[in-house]
């Protein structure tokens, strides 16, 4: 690439060149015009030269020089017109609390409200002590009378395993083949002596089971009777049985029972009363036997 030297000294030999070839060309107009009886020889050295076409644009100049001095700065223009708002940047973090202020006087009293709804019953709280006791009431009037309880009593005795008592013809004995006390509750049972002891007053229910097995050689007859102290009681039916003699089968058992209602005392004692008719003093085996009694009546009544 050329240098802008050369560029402009080739410029200057074609400017003059263009200005010879128009002087050359004058001269010959020149000759030939009829008034002039001579060339006139134009100065070449005073020949002004004309402006050519545009040449060609040529390659740029050297590198850019070095930026001036900043230039004083000019008067501030006029403000122009406020522009929109724009929007609300983000709520900033809340601050720390500022110190209470000194308390202000009291202001007047307002007038009352409308009073509210009543607000849910709170829960119970804790029971308080107990007061002191207050003086005792008037006696209130006596109740009516109420039922009479029934004051229990009962026992018993009984034979858990065959017994064998020997019995006097024609005299009456107590039956002491009893072996164990039963239930009992008021009431004294004494198995060994074949007694009831009574320890509370009333009418009680009174009953014998017994059972009989056949022994001996001959026909035995038996007579069972409840006594009380001692005493057979006359509404309380005997019970007999009988025994067969020696030509019936040993494993034979008799069985009798008897009972009634008494009306009996504190301390009254009952036993059982056994008496045979038959002579020479047969033996009673006592297979099972149960003696009882039961109070029934209610207190009061």
């Amino acid at each position: 690439m050329k240098s802008m030297k050369e560029i402009m000294k080739i410029a200057r030999v074609f400017g003059v060149l263009l200005c010879v070839t128009w002087i050359a060309a004058e001269g010959r107009v020149y000759g030939a015009d009829k008034d002039f009886n001579r060339i006139e020889k134009k100065d070449a050295s005073r020949c002004e030269p004309r402006p050519g076409p545009p040449g060609p644009t040529g390659p740029s100049g050297g590198p850019t020089g070095p930026t001036g001095a900043a230039g004083a700065t000019g008067p501030t223009g006029a403000t122009g017109p406020t522009g929109a708002t724009g929007p609300t940047g983000p709520t900033g973090a809340t601050g720390a609390a500022g110190a209470t202020g000194p308390t202000g006087p009291t202001g007047a009293t307002g007038a009352a409200g409308a009073t509210g709804a009543a607000g849910a019953t709170g829960p119970t709280g804790a029971t308080g002590p107990t007061g002191a006791t207050g003086p005792t009431g008037a006696t209130g009037p006596t109740g009516a009378t109420g039922p009479a309880a029934l004051n229990l009593a009962y026992g018993e005795i009984f034979t858990a395993t065959e017994q064998t008592q020997g019995v006097t013809g024609g005299i009456p004995a107590k039956v002491l083949t009893f072996t164990n006390n039963g239930l009992s509750l008021a009431t004294t049972c004494d198995f060994s002596n074949g007694e009831i002891t009574i320890n509370v007053p009333g009418i009680y229910y009174v009953g014998v089971d017994a059972c009989i097995r056949q022994g001996g050689t001959a026909y035995h007859t038996w007579l069972f009777e409840i006594a009380v102290n001692n005493i057979p009681v006359n509404n309380i039916l005997p019970a007999v049985t009988a025994t067969p003699g020696p030509s019936t089968d040993s494993s034979v058992f008799i069985a009798c029972s008897m009972s009634g209602y008494l009306s009996l005392d504190a301390g009254d004692v009952i036993s059982l009363i056994v008496t045979t008719p038959d002579a020479p003093n047969p033996p009673m085996r006592m297979y099972s036997c149960n003696m009882h009694v039961q109070k029934i009546d209610i207190d009061g009544m």
